[in-house]
């Protein structure tokens, strides 16, 4: 074995005395070995589990027993799920998308509606603009009376003034 994977077995089996026996028999043979190894392993129980080991064990007060037991309880009184939290349960987990990609579709939305209105407006301008240009026409045809000359209305305060 390499010495980093041995370094690795140290911190997470080794220290904890949780190796198996043919694995923690090939450890110590390469600790016997390799002095820098040894010596990580004599530093990391020294800083992980001799602190631990010193330490006086305190005695849980029955208050915190009682509040533990009255949650568990608790937490088996709350009904069981019905149909619909089930049904609710089941849609979210086949059709969960995470916030971007909710925010990148409403922003799609958003600009196809856009996009969609207009267009939709440029299609009916010239539409307007016809019915507008009937209306100036129209209009135009109706102050312009034949009966009456053109250099002016023909009503006396007209011919006063000009």
């Amino acid at each position: 074995m390499k010495c980093e994977q041995i370094q690795e077995l140290i911190l997470t089996d080794y220290i904890d005395g949780r190796m198996a026996p043919q694995a923690k028999g090939e450890l110590e043979k390469h600790l016997m070995t390799c002095h820098e190894c040894l010596e990580f392993a004599r530093v990391a129980k020294a800083m992980a589990v001799e602190p631990f080991e010193k330490g006086t064990r305190e005695k849980t007060p029955e208050s915190v027993w009682m509040n533990i037991k009255e949650e568990l309880l608790s937490q088996e009184e709350q009904p069981a799920p019905g149909w619909l939290d089930r049904l609710r349960e089941v849609f979210h987990s086949q059709f969960a998308f995470p916030r971007p990609v909710a925010a990148f579709a409403g922003m799609c939305f958003v600009v196809m509606a856009v996009t969609l209105v207009h267009f939709s407006n440029i299609n009916r301008m010239p539409a307007q603009m016809s019915a507008e240009q009937d209306e100036v026409e129209y209009m135009a045809a109706l102050s312009v009376r034949s009966d009456v000359p053109t250099s002016g209305y023909g009503t006396s305060v007209e011919k006063y003034f000009l």
